[in-house]
């Protein structure tokens, strides 16, 4: 109980004072057999070029026939630096700790660039290229025979 308090009390003391330094934003997802995903991110864009933005998201499994029901979820950091108006300079990295039998962690090094701010019927698009690694694992329990 004490913790869900001190939790409120964070949330309801940080996030306006976050909103005046940056953007907050959230995300969910509902899919087949009991799957859903709620993502989030702050993005905090500071004046000497860089941008931080911590990301976490969390992920259930309700269906009661699959065998790894059940929660897990996700943390990552994603740095950049705006190298122009145009170009921006990135790295990320992931991890997901063990959880339903899967773990993974992962970082890639990308370049965003913004060749124009509005053509036709694209607003802002980006073309952008990532070089990086995944790296996802799932645990098989090892059953013993007698």
């Amino acid at each position: 109980m004490l913790f869900k308090t001190a939790l409120t009390a964070l949330i309801l003391l940080i996030c306006p004072l976050a909103l005046c330094y940056g953007q907050v934003s959230f995300s969910s997802v509902y899919g087949e057999r009991g799957y859903s995903a709620l993502r989030g991110a702050y993005t905090w864009d500071l004046d000497n070029n860089w941008i931080l933005i911590p990301q976490g998201a969390y992920y259930r499994n309700t269906d009661k026939e699959n065998e790894k029901t059940g929660s897990t979820s996700r943390y990552g950091l994603q740095v950049g630096y705006e190298l122009s108006e145009a170009l921006l300079l990135q790295a990320r990295g992931m991890f997901q700790p063990r959880a339903r039998g899967y773990k993974g962690f992962g970082y890639d090094v990308g370049l965003d660039w913004h060749p124009f701010i509005r053509h036709d019927y694209w607003e802002n698009p980006v073309i952008r290229m990532n070089v990086g690694q995944r790296h996802k694992k799932a645990y098989v329990e090892k059953m013993m025979f007698h």
